[in-house]
């Protein structure tokens, strides 16, 4: 009797993995890389979704990704210290899709005084 359970009970958890990778399959995902007007990866960008509390780093390729998110209409945000913010509005997260938004972020002007340090000294 004992192994019949167990029999049964393997048999219906294997028949409800299927379903828990087919969810997960078919949840949206958000990707994309984050670089500087030459190209060049910019590490730990943070890229977000405004209105949420979504928020992750790029990685050292530049690159992003949102898992999990509800479908839904977003705008996405990206902004390293130095550049000026990359968003793109109206960006439509359906289920069952992936979709890449990449940004190319400029350094910003400087708007008020710079300073500039210089270091003088012997090795």
């Amino acid at each position: 009797m004992k192994s019949l359970t167990i029999a049964v009970i393997v048999s219906f958890a294997a028949s409800q993995q299927p379903r828990a990778l087919a969810a997960q399959a078919s949840l949206p995902v958000l990707t994309g890389q984050v670089t500087d007007s030459a190209g060049q990866p910019l590490v730990n960008a943070i890229v977000r979704l405004l209105g949420t509390n979504h928020l992750v780093l790029t990685n050292p390729q530049g690159r992003y990704e949102f898992r999990s998110i509800p479908d839904g209409v977003y705008t996405v945000r990206a902004q390293y210290i130095g550049f000026t913010k990359g968003q793109r509005d109206s960006v439509h997260i359906v289920q069952g899709t992936t979709l890449e938004v990449d940004f190319h972020l400029r350094l910003a002007p400087c708007d008020s005084p710079c300073s500039f340090v210089t270091f003088h000294g012997k090795s």
